[in-house]
């Protein structure tokens, strides 16, 4: 009985380590965490992915609905089939992006990962687990880029018109000069 007590403690030492090492490194890597019991529609919520969203402990589990009724409405039938189509089995992994309402009633980008983790004998998901993670700041750099990249490119249409314009012009300068060198040649031999 001592032997097995002592073993048994060992065990839980070990389960509290990595448990530990598990928090220290969702901790530091600001993301945050799902786990949804898909069977009974329940989502939990890590303190991080609550941060992420701006609230507090006032965000708890719940059904999946709530996460839904965040998403913004224009990324909502995106986001869904995705998560859709992973849960039927037709993708390894689920991968998101998507704008999300947050505590102040704004909204940011997130990139949502998951996978199911638990499938019952008929193959449906019994369990997903996820991470969130906050890409505004890359969203607001890719906008950025996109609006220097339309910005550069009218430029370049304008200065190619120019360009063509002037080309043009040359073209029927030459045109004339071309002509009045026929003339004077015509009017050298006369």
């Amino acid at each position: 009985g001592r032997r097995l007590r002592q073993v048994l403690r060992r065990h839980q030492d070990a389960q509290e380590e990595t448990e530990a090492r598990w928090h220290f490194a969702l901790e530091s890597s600001e993301l945050g965490v799902f786990d949804w019991d898909v069977t009974h529609d329940r989502v939990v919520y890590s303190e991080q992915y609550r941060k992420l969203l701006g609230f507090g402990s006032s965000l708890s589990g719940g059904p999946i609905g709530q996460w839904e009724e965040r998403v913004h409405p224009d990324d909502i039938a995106t986001t869904k089939a995705k998560l859709q189509a992973h849960l039927r089995g037709e993708s390894p992994h689920y991968r998101s992006e998507y704008r999300m309402r947050v505590a102040d009633g704004s909204y940011r980008w997130f990139q949502a990962r998951g996978k199911v983790l638990v499938r019952d004998h008929e193959g449906k998901p019994v369990r997903h687990l996820g991470t969130l993670s906050d890409i505004s700041a890359r969203k607001a750099m890719e906008l950025e880029l996109q609006h220097s990249k339309n910005l550069l490119e009218k430029r370049v249409v304008a200065r190619t018109t120019e360009l063509a314009e002037k080309v043009a012009e040359a073209e029927r300068v030459n045109r004339a000069m071309a002509s009045v060198l026929e003339d004077l040649q015509a009017t050298n031999r006369k």
